[in-house]
């Protein structure tokens, strides 16, 4: 799937999904310049493209790798040999479309044609 249209708040529900997380019947507003998502406790706000404290322990559980491009003001993220990669200006927003491309390369595995 191509993310680089959705909105910061669209990955983070995709993030949540991934996670079985629930979300909150309120969590779906989006609001200009908050990208958080509210859980199904209607008390914990995460915000996986923006916030590292939610973000890092995806990183670092998936093994998710971020450096910044050498030649672009993009950072680069990747999982393994950069066989699953992207890039983006936000570093945080790569790494969670990486932990998204790896479930998808997950369920292919899973289910093949």
């Amino acid at each position: 799937m191509d993310y680089s249209g959705l909105h910061d708040a669209e990955i983070n529900m995709k993030v949540c999904a991934a996670l079985g997380l629930g979300l909150s019947s309120y969590a779906r507003i989006i609001r200009q310049g908050d990208a958080s998502i509210l859980l199904d406790d209607n008390k914990t706000l995460v915000d996986y493209c923006n916030n590292p404290a939610d973000a890092w322990p995806i990183i670092f559980s998936n093994r998710i790798g971020i450096v910044p491009g050498t030649a672009t003001d993009k950072w680069a993220a990747h999982h393994g040999d950069w066989n699953i990669a992207t890039a983006d200006a936000n570093p945080l927003r790569a790494a969670m479309t990486v932990f998204l491309l790896m479930q998808e390369s997950a369920n292919v595995q899973d289910n093949p044609a």
